[in-house]
């Protein structure tokens, strides 16, 4: 049984990667105040948690009746994620937001914390260990993320 969720909990760390994303997201909330890090920090952990629990029940049926493979959405989202970072890269100085400090839901929450990857070893540990392990490991790791954030 632990075994199980070991297998499930280290492909969705490694999706996520807790650690390289707190430098992201420091870099995201650079001129944000601690309340508002913390506001949004919650808006991007709970944009990926309802992110991938719908893609988890229904992320199959979808590719199914689209005719999409794995690997066709993997390279859809490392594609979205180079035009971010593209985006990033372009736009220097400190309107490269938009002046906003809205960014919980996008680029936090989805692509960041839930994006291609962590969708994709979703879909594959639900067929390998079944939901309840993916499940498990999906919350453990939010709360990793969040412990990271916040802290």
């Amino acid at each position: 049984m632990i075994q199980k969720f070991f297998v499930a909990f280290i492909p969705v760390f490694v999706a996520i990667d807790p650690i390289g994303l707190v430098a992201i997201f420091m870099g995201l909330a650079s001129s944000a105040s601690p309340e508002q890090r913390k506001r949004q920090a919650a808006l991007g952990i709970f944009t990926a948690f309802c992110v991938a629990i719908g893609f988890v029940f229904l992320g199959q049926i979808i590719f199914d009746a689209l005719g999409i493979t794995d690997a066709d959405f993997q390279v859809a989202g490392g594609l979205i994620l180079l035009a971010l970072a593209g985006r990033e890269l372009l736009n220097v100085g400190p309107s490269s937001h938009g002046g906003s400090d809205e960014f919980g839901i996008v680029p936090l929450g989805m692509p960041l914390i839930a994006g291609p990857a962590l969708l994709t070893a979703l879909l594959v540990l639900v067929d390998t260990v079944g939901i309840l392990f993916t499940l498990a490991s999906l919350l453990v790791n939010l709360a990793l993320v969040a412990l990271a954030f916040w802290n």
